[in-house]
């Protein structure tokens, strides 16, 4: 669970977690809509980097009143990213 209340709490969850934690994004009213796994690849000042198993994603940390933290996950525009599970090394 993230339990977060604010995005520089996130920021540091997300990296304590980075390389091992797995998203799930769903994104509405876009192109490309759908589900799609991603892994959390690494976490730096100004944005997230995520792997698709193929190519990184990059997703920069939005101002705090464009972020909206749910329970387990948070969602910027139209991208929930939930995490599902935190792989052990």
């Amino acid at each position: 669970m993230l339990n977060v209340k604010n995005l520089n709490q996130l920021k540091n969850k997300l990296k304590e977690i980075e390389g091992k934690a797995i998203f799930k994004l769903t994104r509405v009213s876009s192109l490309n809509d759908g589900e799609f796994l991603r892994i959390l690849h690494k976490v730096r000042q100004k944005d997230i980097i995520f792997y698709d198993g193929e190519k990184e994603w990059h997703l920069e940390f939005p101002k705090a009143n464009e972020l909206t933290l749910i329970d387990n996950g948070f969602i910027i525009k139209n991208c929930t990213y939930e995490l599902l599970q935190v792989k052990e090394a």
